[in-house]
């Protein structure tokens, strides 16, 4: 869930559940944030055709640095 200001700019407050059904299995989307916390980051579900939903991590990283996709799910 979000609001929007005055100049349009975006601010998330909440989200509307917890749980992520993926392809049968239920992912709490808070357990991924917390093992994320080194970087600021939420999680969030998308609709997909077969697995109904998927999970999405967006995390902020510092200016000018990259991380691989591998690097992440290592970490976790």
């Amino acid at each position: 869930m979000v609001t929007f200001d005055e100049e349009g700019f975006v601010k998330i407050v909440d989200r509307i559940k917890d749980i992520i059904e993926n392809g049968g299995k239920w992912i709490s989307s808070v357990d991924l944030e917390n093992n994320l916390m080194a970087q600021e980051a939420m999680v969030i579900a998308v609709p997909h055709l077969e697995w109904r939903e998927r999970s999405i991590a967006c995390a902020v990283i510092e200016e000018g640095k990259t991380v691989a996709k591998r690097e992440l799910y290592d970490f976790l």
